[in-house]
């Protein structure tokens, strides 16, 4: 739940740089924002009270259905807010419901390095190829150009 000051008390925290709780998922997983900075909004861990927010992937998950849900989300993506409306926050303290496990963290990490390496080396045989036609252009000698790649 977020937590709610009166315009004397959020006026006073902006001036002694003290965050405002705006919404957290299990122990260590929360949002605050940061009143002396106008629309900015840091990590937080409400069990270690430091900036160090933590947990599993339900409970990053369940911060964005709150995110969404929360009625700032209605000024900036109205469309996104209407939809998490349909969505049910999850009351976690410690434990996650569901947990991801080894098996599917290393397929979900992975594969985006596997396609990003393969992106990699597409562009590098775009590059390769569009050098060889360069210097084969240079040397006047297009049609025995065959790149190697």
């Amino acid at each position: 739940m977020s937590e709610q000051v009166t315009p004397e008390e959020y006026q006073k925290r902006a001036d002694t740089f003290e965050e405002i709780s705006v919404t957290s998922s299990g122990k260590r997983c929360g949002v605050w924002h940061d009143p002396w900075m106008g629309d900015w909004f840091t990590s937080w861990s409400p069990r270690n009270d430091n900036s160090n927010a933590e947990g599993p992937w339900a409970h990053w998950a369940d911060l964005a259905v709150r995110i969404l849900r929360d009625p700032m989300t209605a000024i900036v993506r109205p469309e996104a807010h209407q939809l998490a409306q349909q969505l049910e926050p999850r009351d976690f303290h410690g434990d996650a419901d569901v947990y991801v496990s080894d098996e599917q963290l290393i397929e979900r990490f992975t594969q985006a390095e596997d396609d990003a390496t393969r992106t990699a080396r597409a562009e590098q045989d775009r590059e390769a190829e569009q050098h060889a036609r360069d210097m084969a252009a240079e040397d006047g000698d297009l049609d025995d150009c065959e790149p190697t790649l």
